[in-house]
């Protein structure tokens, strides 16, 4: 170093020094300024052998890629056979998810014995980024069988082992639940039309839900599904006396998910049918009460996810509601947008999403737009605690509700619900948690502004 800044000291337009000069600083590991002293060499002369390689070197140590990816490909310009070239350019490009260049380049410099087995390595990661696991796995075993005891080999096999095992979880699956819940609300809203009565009755319940989905199809790019969900709930209110609310829902769907440039697309369309009804009680007894309800519903998301730190989403649904005395036989658009972070290892979730809907409702009319705008963070704390806290608030527009006789037009609602959980994994599939919401509920027509507990214990068991 000393004789280059010598050097330098009588002719400081020397690109050769400069060279020197950038190499021996590299050698010392200052990167810095070893980047600067061969950008100095290239400003003099671009031709000088290797300076564009030597170059991205330097930026590589200091982790940045993109300029290190354009040195790569002056130097591959220079000397396309050089494998060594070939190697590096392939590693940054795979590092920054242009997987298919990777490939080609980490295949012709596999090809150098010196450089085979690490060129295997990010290969086969190449591959298995791609969603070819058995080549990948091939690839792995060259690297482990060509430098045994290498942290590269050490790395591979961790790798063969993860794709092996991610094999034995993309198999036909099939996952369910059951849960037993008890459950307190403050304000059991049974009847509209008895509004000017709320706030509504106390009521305690015992909630019994259940569900099972079966994905026969299901693998890292694909994946095909179908779900069944069934709950009961037995309220016991006064003054409205015992009734019970019976839900099931069926659901199908198909998820296509590819990766590009360093972030995974997922494309998902489903459709889903929810029947419901209310039994029990002297208010079901009323023909004119809607004792059952039922929706078909299309919808279509789509998310683009980087790694395990944040995830984008946007999906649009169609719904059309029936209920048997055609009340509220609606045509129902939503929409929805959101963005979910992780921090401190998925230790820590925060979701944003914004969300708008439109009802055209049929007959006597109940059409109304809203916008609902929901902010979550969950947690993992200690003793494997899992908690969550919710805020969401909604908006509603009721332009055109002949049925509630002039209330309706014209009327905008406004809610605010907080929702907190904490939740433990008592064994490997049994689970208990703790809920409570509050909702608070304001209308521009006062007899509908109330107020809302809910408090609820369920115990979950999980099997697959």
């Amino acid at each position: 170093l000393a004789a280059y800044d010598a050097v330098l000291a009588t002719d400081g337009n020397l690109a050769e020094a400069h060279h020197g000069r950038g190499l021996a600083l590299a050698a010392l590991g200052r990167w810095e300024e070893a980047a600067a002293a061969l950008e100095r060499a290239i400003e003099l002369d671009a031709g000088l052998p290797r300076v564009h390689f030597d170059l991205a070197l330097a930026y590589l140590a200091r982790d940045e890629l993109f300029w290190a990816a354009d040195e790569l490909e002056l130097a591959e310009q220079a000397a396309p056979e050089d494998l060594r070239v070939a190697f590096e350019r392939g590693r940054v490009l795979l590092r920054l998810g242009e997987t298919e260049a990777a490939r080609g380049l980490l295949a012709k410099a596999s090809a150098d014995p010196a450089l085979a087995a690490r060129a295997r390595y990010y290969l086969g990661i190449a591959l298995a980024k791609a969603g070819e696991a058995e080549a990948a796995r091939v690839e792995l075993a060259e690297t482990v069988e060509r430098a045994p005891g290498t942290p590269h080999a050490e790395a591979a096999a961790a790798v063969s082992d993860a794709l092996l095992q991610r094999e034995w979880e993309l198999l036909p699956l099939l996952t369910g639940f059951v849960s037993v819940a008890g459950q307190y609300d403050s304000n059991v809203i049974l009847e509209p039309d008895d509004a000017e009565h709320r706030p509504g009755a106390d009521a305690g319940g015992l909630v019994l839900r259940g569900a099972l989905t079966l994905a026969p199809v299901s693998t890292s790019a694909h994946l095909l599904f179908g779900t069944l969900q069934a709950s009961r709930t037995f309220q016991f209110a006064d003054p409205a006396e015992q009734f019970s609310l019976t839900t099931a829902a069926g659901a199908a769907g198909y998820r296509y998910r590819f990766a590009a440039e360093g972030l995974t697309h997922a494309l998902q369309a489903s459709y889903r049918y929810d029947l419901g009804f209310l039994d029990g009680g002297s208010l079901t007894d009323d023909p004119d009460f809607y004792a059952w309800r039922e929706a078909h519903a299309g919808t279509l998301r789509w998310s683009l996810d980087e790694g395990d730190r944040w995830s984008t989403f946007l999906e649009a649904t169609y719904r059309y509601a029936a209920f048997a005395d055609m009340r509220r036989d609606a045509h129902v658009a939503t929409a929805r947008v959101g963005q979910n972070f992780s921090f401190v290892g998925q230790r820590l979730k925060l979701l944003a999403a914004l969300g708008g809907r439109f009802d055209d409702a049929r007959g006597r009319g109940y059409d109304l737009w809203g916008i609902d705008l929901t902010a979550a963070l969950s947690a993992l704390g200690p003793w494997e605690l899992e908690f969550l806290g919710m805020l969401r608030y909604e908006h509603q527009d009721h332009f055109d509700s002949a049925y509630y006789s002039g209330w309706g037009a014209g009327r905008v609602d406004d809610a605010l619900t907080a929702t907190v959980a904490v939740g433990r994994t008592i064994w490997e599939f049994l689970g208990m948690e703790v809920s409570w919401s509050h909702t608070e509920h304001f209308s521009t027509t006062a007899a509908f502004d109330y107020s809302r507990d809910v408090a609820g214990l369920a115990v979950k068991a999980v099997f697959r």
